[in-house]
């Protein structure tokens, strides 16, 4: 997605992933390493630093990489942060990566994945309630859904 993507993404990744040696690349890259076990505050603040900051935020919805072709529940992260820093969220899909393999993996053997940008979602100032927050999650997740048909 980088690739076909003009700006550097920061991009929100599980800590999991974090291998030894991999530190100083993701570093570079400005990745920021997210707790998936809990609520990590200290990620949701840097992720919304870097958004006041201008800066262009990747985020798997989902909260883990989908498997298969199916994309599955969304979780609310998404839209409360677009909500709070009063950004446009870019729907994008991703297809003909190696989903079901492990890390490495897709590093060592070639790819031909397709990519595909939406519509820009424009979630006004629809307050930060619960309700406003799922509300919004659903918009984000039919405009995810739109993007991936067309790359399916």
């Amino acid at each position: 997605m980088q690739w076909a993507c003009p700006r550097l993404i920061t991009w929100m990744m599980a800590r999991e992933y974090y291998v030894p040696g991999t530190r100083w690349l993701f570093d570079v890259i400005r990745i920021i390493p997210v707790e998936r076990s809990k609520r990590d505050i200290v990620a949701t603040r840097a992720a919304m630093r870097a958004l006041e900051d201008g800066q262009v935020l990747g985020i798997f919805p989902e909260g883990r990489l989908a498997e298969g072709n199916i994309i599955g529940p969304f979780q609310t992260g998404v839209a409360m942060m677009a909500l709070k820093s009063n950004v446009d969220v870019y729907p994008a899909s991703v297809e003909g990566t190696m989903r079901d393999r492990g890390m490495l993996e897709p590093f060592l053997f070639g790819q031909r994945a397709r990519v595909a940008f939406g519509e820009r979602v424009q979630l006004g100032e629809s307050g930060f309630s619960k309700e406003a927050i799922e509300r919004a999650t659903g918009w984000i997740r039919e405009a995810v859904c739109r993007v991936h048909e067309k790359v399916a």
